[in-house]
């Protein structure tokens, strides 16, 4: 004996009979849908809201790869600042054929217009042309001139 009682269905036939003896009974004829498909302003507002989504989609890539390119040149900064630092450490000054290097390393990294400087304290000022004008870089207390970016650290 099973435990679960099946209960008796219906055809499909079945139920749309009754359903259409039912509506004549009350003179509510069943009416099929006349429309069909997709209207020509319903097409044209949902297109809209795509091209304003794939057009913020957009900005947003661009303001992605920017960013990744302002992070590569601090990375690579970061990478000859520390440097410097190691080479400050073993003799305890940059000398010119220290500098030298330092911006060879740095042209070889990609980095344009480098310019190393040591003042007094132990700060390392390291300003390089940025990629873009609109965005550089500004890390310490430096200066530099319109598109170009800077950094200044202090080594020990």
């Amino acid at each position: 004996m099973s435990l679960f009682v099946r209960p008796r269905s219906m055809s499909v036939f079945r139920r749309m009979r009754c359903l259409h003896s039912v509506a004549s009974r009350h003179n509510h004829p069943i009416k099929a849908s006349t429309q069909q498909g997709f209207g020509l302003f319903e097409v044209l507002i949902a297109s809209m809201i795509l091209a304003v989504a794939v057009a913020g989609v957009m900005h947003l890539h661009t303001l992605n790869l920017r960013k990744t390119a302002d992070n590569v040149e601090l990375q690579r900064v970061y990478w000859i600042v520390s440097n410097a630092q190691q080479r400050f450490q073993a003799s305890g000054t940059l000398s010119e054929s220290d500098r030298a290097a330092l911006v060879l390393q740095a042209s070889d990294a990609g980095l344009r217009g480098v310019s190393i400087n040591m003042s007094t304290g132990a700060v390392v000022s390291v300003q390089w042309q940025a990629w873009d004008g609109q965005n550089t870089v500004r890390r310490g207390n430096c200066l530099a001139p319109v598109g170009m970016s800077c950094i200044q650290v202090q080594v020990q």
